[in-house]
């Protein structure tokens, strides 16, 4: 577990890939999801055992991130995954309870490792805590920081067109980010981006329908 809270020199522009414990959470659960889909489609049994391997390996770096938005998000697109797969929806429910189940166990090694791994602060292990409804935690700082997109938009009559490329953080340095990649378009490119992102959005749905039925490929999966 890296402390990426304050900056690290290393010479090298791969380092925005994994700036964060966020980010490297949901690439790594991305890379889960597609180990996953060549373990359905892999008939030799040794790429299969590695792929499995490769799967515990990277859901345990995920949990090394304490991040919640990467647990969950893993958690949400294996859920989608077997709602959608063809082969698994039709064993929805015995899918469902062997997931859920290795889930908890897994996050039960986890919370009981937790603490010889972290240092002790004294507070609740992060991915379980309830503190982020606080204003001063995650809930509160994120409606801050919308706040503040607004006002930048209003104060500059900057709606329909937004504030340009990285123009949230240019007017808000102090805010950092919106954690929201929707308000994070509007601020930076108006209405006019949204307009665009959701037409890239539609037109993806359009197509992903096709692939629903027709599954016999690793890439269709």
């Amino acid at each position: 577990y890296l402390d990426l809270s304050t900056p690290i020199e290393l010479g090298s522009r791969a380092r925005g890939v994994y700036l964060t414990p966020i980010i490297s959470s949901i690439l790594i659960s991305l890379m889960v999801m597609v180990a996953y889909g060549l373990l359905l489609n892999e008939a030799n049994r040794t790429r299969k055992s590695f792929l499995f391997f490769v799967i515990c390996l990277f859901i345990i770096a995920i949990f090394l991130t304490r991040s919640r938005v990467g647990l969950w998000a893993l958690v949400c697109m294996i859920l989608l995954f077997v709602f959608l797969n063809l082969n698994l929806r039709r064993k929805f429910f015995p899918t469902m309870l062997i997931i859920s189940f290795l889930t908890l166990i897994g996050f039960l090694v986890y919370l009981g490792v937790a603490q010889n791994i972290f240092p002790t602060t004294g507070k609740r292990e992060r991915t379980i805590s309830t503190d982020v409804f606080k204003k001063s935690q995650a809930i509160g700082m994120r409606v801050y920081s919308w706040k503040k997109g607004f006002e930048a938009l209003d104060k500059r009559s900057l709606t329909l067109v937004g504030l340009g490329p990285g123009g949230y953080n240019y007017y808000n340095p102090e805010a950092h980010t919106t954690h929201n990649l929707y308000l994070s378009l509007f601020f930076d490119f108006g209405i006019m981006g949204v307009v665009f992102i959701f037409s890239i959005i539609f037109t993806s749905i359009r197509a992903f329908n096709n692939i629903l039925r027709h599954q016999k490929t690793y890439l269709q999966n």
